[in-house]
């Protein structure tokens, strides 16, 4: 998440590139975390009795909502090691930015989204997602994020703690990928990929802080962030899922393993295709006169394709409107035999 001005505290930036040791993370002076999504977060003190102050996050919407929409409002939080105590009521108040506060006031408003009453959020594991639905007035141009209840509203428990990080009598959580997002919105990652055999590529930089997580294609949860770092040997799909209070939306993603080959041919060397991978055309080279040209997906679906004749022993195919991925050339000379190639399209 982008960094947030304060309003009535001083919430603190980790990031992986501070140059402040108990700024950087994930080994930061408040506990060690990694960030949910990118290199950064911020810690709150969520709670602290009013009488003794109460920190607020504010930042400017990208734009104003839209009257009637409904919208959907995720962020997730992590308690922070060095708290002494945990609590349930962590909210998210839309406005137009009139929120104001002294140092120690209480912002007493009713948040549009928040935790659950008498959940309280103790884990410094994992991220705990706090998401929520509203229908905007037409005035909302900023968030902001912390406790809006007094003292008497809000469930506390004592927590285990780690003493090494300096404890703070208090209820402070680290806070990252915070969104405001269309409750109709679906999800569209990245467009298919080709990587070299051992490359490693990050999937999700497109809607990185989003509020997503990986899938195999059996279903089996491979990162619970917006990004998914791969390293594959062989062709792989990847589906990335939104959930928007309850519109679900999926995405594939595939990424295509390259033998890192400029020219790929078949056993007997007759066929060739280059340049390999190819963009808007390839050009198919053979020693014999060729008959058909068939090219086919992986999984087996003839595509329509152009072909040109160049020369006798020389033919061109459109490649331009074929989706990026890994193809199959079969040609067949006159005289009935058969000669396969393989091409990457970018």
């Amino acid at each position: 998440m982008g960094y947030i001005n304060s309003r009535g505290g001083a919430p603190s930036l980790f990031s992986s590139c501070s140059f402040g040791l108990g700024n950087r993370c994930p080994k930061t002076g408040a506990g060690i975390r990694t960030p949910r999504t990118g290199d950064a977060f911020i810690a709150e003190d969520i709670f602290i009795s009013v009488a003794l102050g109460r920190y607020y996050s504010q930042v400017p919407l990208k734009q104003t909502l839209v009257t009637g929409q409904n919208y959907t409002v995720t962020f997730y939080v992590s308690r922070c090691a060095c708290s002494q105590y945990c609590i349930d009521r962590i909210g998210a108040y839309l406005d137009n930015g009139s929120i104001s506060t002294t140092y120690g006031g209480l912002v007493n408003v009713i948040p549009q989204v928040e935790n659950p009453a008498h959940n309280i959020i103790t884990d410094t594991v994992n991220w705990t997602k706090i998401q929520g639905c509203f229908t905007a007035n037409g005035t909302e141009s900023y968030l902001t994020l912390g406790n809006f209840y007094p003292d008497s509203q809000v469930d506390t428990a004592s927590a285990p703690y780690n003493p090494n990080y300096g404890v703070v009598n208090n209820s402070s959580y680290f806070i990252d990928d915070v969104s405001v997002i269309e409750s109709t919105a679906t999800i569209k990652a990245d467009n298919d990929t080709i990587i070299n055999k051992g490359d490693t590529i990050t999937l999700g930089k497109s809607i990185e802080g989003m509020p997503v997580d990986w899938y195999d294609l059996q279903g089996n949860l491979l990162a619970a962030s917006s990004t998914l770092k791969v390293s594959s040997s062989t062709t792989t799909s990847y589906v990335v899922k939104m959930d928007l209070c309850g519109n679900v939306t999926y995405d594939t993603v595939v990424v295509n393993v390259s033998t890192g080959m400029e020219q790929l041919v078949n056993d007997n060397e007759k066929l060739m295709a280059y340049p390999n991978p190819a963009s808007q055309s390839i050009v198919i080279s053979h020693q014999s006169l060729v008959n058909t040209i068939e090219v086919t997906n992986l999984l087996g679906q003839q595509q329509n394709v152009l072909v040109e004749k160049l020369t006798t022993n020389n033919l061109k195919l459109s490649t331009e409107h074929l989706p990026s991925g890994i193809y199959f050339i079969k040609a067949i000379d006159t005289k009935g035999n058969t000669m396969n190639a393989k091409f990457i399209k970018e």
